[in-house]
């Protein structure tokens, strides 16, 4: 049995599309060629209209052939329509079969004038779209070389920490006090679970840019929610204080719990990074028109003027971070604004009148019953 093919489907009705094309633009022009004839008007005009009909043929059609069997008819229906005796392909003046000819001839230059500008416009776009998939190809690899340097030059720093707390453990056990191994174990602990947040970003990242990631998004209990973001932070966040603020009743909100919590999570460590030692990181949770807003606050040097526009584009890193953190890979808030998005939400950023910087999102709330 023979197989179906898609391409002969395909070009069979191009070929029916362009024939079309081609009746419809002789019987318009027939038509109204016939129109100026019965006002009696010179058939020079009806001449024009033919040739504009040949234009416009090879103008919406593929290939050379439809041109030429557009400019054979129209000097036949020009024969047959428009010169004495009518209906009849005779001619009863001697001059008729010249301008049979020169119409011919004139017709045929025009069509193939006509699809050469139209191929070499086609082509000079397919040039441009070649040039600049190249371009973005480019890009595509710079961009591939960047996050390359950026994962390595910040695995390395946490792996090299991990590896030497470990070294020292395993070598010497017993020149250690307790405190000194529990100093080392929680280096350890603290720079495993920020590589579980660096690793959770660059998937996020990957489902984001391969618009794989799944939301999820049913009624959830705030306060479960935060309960959960925070032990998560409180556990690695030692050189921060956080202080919670939610409603008083429980209320449930629309959202994807985990990918929520991300976000707190990447919130938080941006507010860390830009508060003092042992300073203080608002989390607060509140009811506002139908809506419930979340909002993290530091107690930094705010956001600089420059760096509004900056902020959530992909690793941007700002210049106000404290040095002892200024490992990040500046995804956290990029990643953020990606699931918000999703949420049908946005992050925004703004200087708080006392200080640092709040940055803020919104989620519907979850219908009653």
């Amino acid at each position: 049995m023979r197989r179906f093919s898609w391409q002969v489907f395909l070009d069979s009705h191009l070929h029916l599309r362009d024939g079309l094309v081609v009746v419809f633009w002789l019987s318009a022009m027939t038509f109204l060629g016939r129109t100026f004839f019965l006002h009696e008007m010179d058939n020079s005009i009806v001449i024009m209209l033919y040739l504009l009909t040949v234009f416009l043929i090879s103008r919406f059609t593929n290939g050379y052939i439809y041109g030429v069997i557009g400019s054979f008819l129209s000097v036949f229906l020009f024969n047959f329509f428009f010169t004495e005796p009518y209906y009849s392909i005779d001619v009863y003046d001697a001059k008729y079969p010249m301008i049979f000819f020169i119409m011919l001839i004139v017709s045929l230059v025009t069509s193939a004038m006509t699809i050469r500008i139209r191929k070499t416009a086609e082509e000079k776009i397919r040039l441009a779209q070649m040039q600049e998939k190249t371009r973005q190809d480019f890009e595509a690899e710079k961009l591939r070389s960047t996050i390359l340097r950026s994962v390595s030059h910040d695995l390395r720093t946490p792996l090299t920490s991990i590896s030497g707390s470990v070294s020292l453990l395993l070598d010497n056990p017993s020149d250690l006090n307790p405190d000194e191994r529990h100093k080392l174990l929680s280096d350890v602990f603290t720079e495993s679970i920020w590589l579980n947040r660096f690793v959770e970003n660059l998937l996020s990242l990957t489902r984001i840019d391969d618009h794989l990631m799944k939301i999820n998004i049913r009624p959830e209990l705030v306060e479960e929610v935060i309960g959960e973001t925070v032990n998560l932070v409180r556990r690695r966040l030692n050189t921060c204080q956080v202080k919670v603020s939610i409603p008083d009743k429980p209320v449930m909100v629309n959202m994807d719990s985990s990918l929520i919590e991300q976000v707190l999570i990447n919130l938080i460590d941006n507010a860390a990074a830009h508060t003092p030692l042992n300073g203080l990181i608002e989390l607060s949770v509140e009811a506002e028109g139908g809506q419930m807003v979340f909002r993290v606050r530091d107690h930094g040097p705010g956001i600089l003027p420059d760096d509004f526009e900056k902020i959530f584009e992909r690793y941007f890193v700002g210049s106000e971070t404290r040095f002892d953190l200024k490992r990040g890979q500046g995804l956290g808030l990029s990643i953020c604004q990606s699931i918000l998005q999703a949420h049908q939400s946005r992050l925004t950023a703004a200087n708080h009148p006392d200080g640092g910087a709040v940055f803020e999102f919104a989620l519907s709330l979850a219908m009653e019953g």
